[in-house]
């Protein structure tokens, strides 16, 4: 028994019987309606968990319906049962964020089977409120075990609890109403407690270590957090500090005072020695945060001991380009540093990134005799009346200007890790050495048309041939070589080659593309030129995955419009792998969707599949793009999507891909 409360609207009589004699057998609570006004009257006090519904139905439609309801429960969920017929009307559901649908006739077993999933979803939600419950008692339970002060706005103890008594020496009768200074150490300067009273009168926390003086006259330090507390208008109560007791670290003097403000590894001042250095900032610094990309896909791909070379490499740069005295550098996480500039002159840190950018792609990393492509992006702010920026802020602004850039690289486990080093540098290797000697080339798959029956169109992909003739394919490569200088050359190499043969033979090439490609400029430019020297328009094809950056809307967007321009088709790769937006894809000059393979495989023996390839298809009709299978391995499959109504078929079906070109293919596959 299916533990939901569902709201059933239908218009249809027999339909809606027929679902209420089944469902409430399955579901614990179930209310059906013949018409949507009737089901909004009872909305509220009903309280459903779930919505089924029509789109279509008399007075007013089940869209309409939906979003009456979903201005008092935005997130409930809704499933649509439908034939799928009007593209406007889909395009409307996807808006409302409607993502269950349902085909007329309706699957009974297919439709709980998706209320099943939505009642573990509800569930779920529910465990994660009791878990967050949970939490937040075991961080009462913390806050117990702190040590912890409260003061007025004036700076006066009002509540101590015992673990701070006993830690400075004072009983708590003492303590409360004394100002918080009965424990500041004299060693303390006056303006470290200034900077601290400016952040949090400013309504912010304040983060530090605070030396402080027992009553004995004995010395410790508390790792310290203060927050401003408000009152019901907003204004300042009083503050709440939490402590932690790290005076056994800090005593341990020699190595520890090194390790607190410098690091190990490159040698440069690190975070708490920036932290001193920001604590009284010339009128005109200058700070300026860099973060190495993808730096732990380096790591993982390489291993630790290549990233720590990357980084001493990325230090020595730095300070070796330093213009002048006036420029400070530190090392304040794994991949992240600091440039302080003390200078006059406005815009030193942009010109000094600049040339730190210059030199690195003019002198790259070499590691074993192989140069690596190694980047960064910065984020540079002028200190405003003597006051910088915190670190955190920088690092939030950091995360967006990435975010912006390109999408975050998603990296796999790896067991063998000594394996996989060796496995990354041997392939690295092959790489520059199959460049070299001219043995990357590509082979062509064919893509047969349903109406002119025959082959029209050629996938060009690429393979790196071994000296002994053995052939490669790229997954054993192409992540590799993205992290060297050698991505590059791959890509203009597959350009070359598909462009040669679409000057020889006539026929339709595709070329896929990464996200790396799409944000290159050089290579947008290469392309562009290529298709003008050969005269080829309307015969390149441009292959994007759709998880290849396509949630960067606007990027894509922007070279998408070049490309369409330059005469290029553009296609969607392995469309319905992930989450299909079929709302952006609407926005995009698509003129060709590739069907992801793992729905083409199955779509004889999964009526899921078939559905959702039919859906795809009809959705890509109404917007005059055409629809690709792939994987068609058999004729079983073949006659499959031919009534489905794709448009062209591809898969080894059609032909294995191959080096040559049969400039007569036969007209039936």
């Amino acid at each position: 028994m299916i533990d939901l409360k569902v709201m059933l609207v239908e218009d249809d009589t027999v339909l809606r019987e027929r679902l209420s004699s089944i469902l409430s057998r399955e579901i614990k609570e179930l209310k059906s309606y013949s018409d949507a006004s009737a089901a909004i009257a009872d909305f509220k006090e009903y309280d459903p968990d779930l919505i089924i519904t029509d789109i279509k139905m008399p007075n007013m439609t089940g869209l309409e319906m939906i979003s009456v309801m979903k201005k008092d429960a935005p997130d409930i969920p809704v499933i649509i049962a439908s034939a799928f017929n009007d593209t406007n009307l889909f395009l409307d559901a996807i808006k409302l964020k409607v993502d269950n649908f349902i085909i007329k006739p309706v699957d009974v077993d297919e439709l709980l089977k998706i209320i099943s999933g939505i009642a573990e979803k509800i569930n779920l939600n529910k465990e994660l409120l009791e878990k967050n419950t949970l939490l937040n008692q075991y961080k009462h339970i913390v806050d117990l075990s702190s040590y912890i002060t409260v003061t007025d706005k004036k700076g006066n103890i009002t509540y101590a609890n015992d673990k701070f008594c006993a830690l400075s020496g004072y009983d708590c009768e003492e303590i409360i109403g004394s100002p918080h200074n009965i424990v500041r150490h004299p060693d303390v300067d006056k303006s470290f407690f200034k900077e601290m009273w400016q952040t949090i009168l400013d309504r912010k926390v304040w983060q530090g270590v605070v030396k402080n003086r027992k009553k004995d006259g004995t010395s410790y330090y508390v790792d310290t957090t203060i927050s401003p507390i408000f009152d019901s208008s907003g204004e300042i109560k009083e503050f709440i500090s939490i402590k932690k007791d790290i005076t056994d670290m800090i005593l341990n003097r020699l190595q520890l005072e090194r390790d607190i403000i410098t690091d190990r590894l490159t040698d440069l001042p690190n975070r708490m020695s920036l932290q001193t250095a920001l604590k009284n900032p010339h009128r005109n610094t200058q700070i300026m945060l860099l973060d190495i990309d993808r730096f732990k896909d380096i790591n993982m791909l390489f291993g630790i001991h290549f990233g720590d070379n990357v980084l001493m490499y990325f230090a020595q740069t730095m300070q070796k380009l330093s213009p002048s005295k006036d420029f400070e550098f530190f090392r304040i996480a794994a991949d992240e540093f600091i440039v302080l500039y003390k200078g006059n002159e406005q815009n030193a840190l942009e010109k000094y990134a600049g040339d730190l950018k210059h030199y690195i792609h003019s002198y790259p990393f070499t590691f074993q005799d192989i140069s690596f492509e190694i980047d960064f992006t910065s984020v540079i702010v002028s200190c405003k009346e003597s006051h910088c920026t915190s670190l955190e802020n920088l690092q939030r602004v950091m995360e967006e200007a990435k975010h912006k850039r390109k999408p975050i690289n998603v990296y796999e486990s790896i067991e063998d890790n000594d394996k996989t080093y060796k496995y990354n540098f041997t392939w690295t290797q092959k790489i520059k050495k199959a460049i070299s000697e001219n043995r990357l080339e590509l082979f062509y798959q064919p893509i047969y048309d349903v109406e002119k029956e025959c082959i029209t169109k050629y996938e060009s992909l690429i393979r790196l041939i071994e000296p002994d003739g053995t052939v490669v394919t790229p997954e054993f490569f192409l992540k590799v070589a993205k992290l060297s200088r050698s991505y590059r050359d791959l890509t203009k190499i597959v350009i070359t080659q598909a462009f040669q043969k679409a000057s020889e033979t006539g026929f339709q090439f595709s070329i896929n593309l990464s996200i790396e490609d799409l944000t290159d400029e050089d290579t947008i430019s290469f392309l562009i030129e290529k298709i003008q020297e050969h005269d080829l328009k309307d015969k390149i094809i441009v292959e994007v995955l759709e998880s290849e950056g396509i949630e960067n809307f606007e990027l894509i967007k922007s070279v998408f419009k070049r490309l369409k321009n330059a005469g290029f088709e553009i296609a969607i790769d392995d469309f319905g792998s992930g989450y299909s937006n079929f709302y952006y894809l609407a926005s995009l000059s698509i003129d060709i969707l590739k069907i992801d393979g793992s729905l083409i495989k199955n779509i004889v023996t999964d009526y899921s599949s078939r559905i959702i390839v039919q859906s795809i298809v009809m959705f890509a009709r109404q917007l005059d793009i055409k629809c690709v299978a792939e994987f068609v391995s058999d004729k079983e499959i073949f006659d499959a999507v031919k009534e489905l109504g794709v448009d062209l078929i591809q898969g080894y079906y059609i032909a294995r891909p191959s080096r040559d070109i049969d400039l007569h293919p036969p007209q039936e596959p």
